[in-house]
């Protein structure tokens, strides 16, 4: 939840993140992706609870449950997902708060949902400023990152 808060503030400044493969950095995860200590289940009620603090919005976390269903567990583990962010709706969980934040992500996830449906590629990543880009435009913008972090209370689900 955390990364994916990070990941989007990181695009709201016009950044975005990639993956690289590379065969030395390779890491081999013992457990399914979001399960945790107790069980598959209750990990991915956490992935749910987390997406409801994140913000996000409830036609990508459609989304989400719909494609987890299809891995295993077969259909629990999205559906668990799906019950996670409920259950923290319904009791009002405490959400992520920051200026514009779950506006610009509900717009970006929007627009990922219809990329995905219709079949779109992806947008290509900018991972490093062009050589024209200004350098101290980068220091302006980790600078901003890293003041509006300082700001923001660290509470978790």
């Amino acid at each position: 939840m955390w990364d994916g808060i990070d990941c989007h503030k990181c695009r709201m400044h016009g950044w975005d993140s990639v993956s690289l493969e590379d065969d030395n950095l390779r890491i081999i995860h013992l457990r399914l992706m979001g399960s945790s200590f107790r069980s598959i289940y209750h990990g991915r009620r956490r992935w749910g609870r987390g997406q409801y603090f994140m913000g996000t919005h409830p036609a990508y976390l459609l989304g989400i449950t719909a494609y987890r269903m299809l891995e295993r567990p077969w259909i629990l583990g999205g559906m668990s997902i799906l019950i996670g962010y409920l259950q923290a709706a319904i009791t009002r969980m405490p959400r992520f708060e920051s200026p514009g934040f779950r506006e610009d992500l509900h717009r970006w996830q929007l627009n990922e949902l219809k990329r995905r449906v219709l079949g779109r590629p992806a947008e290509p990543h900018l991972m490093f400023p062009s050589d024209d880009t200004d350098s101290s435009r980068l220091d302006e913008v980790l600078h901003s990152v890293d003041e509006e972090l300082a700001t923001e209370p660290l509470t978790h689900a």
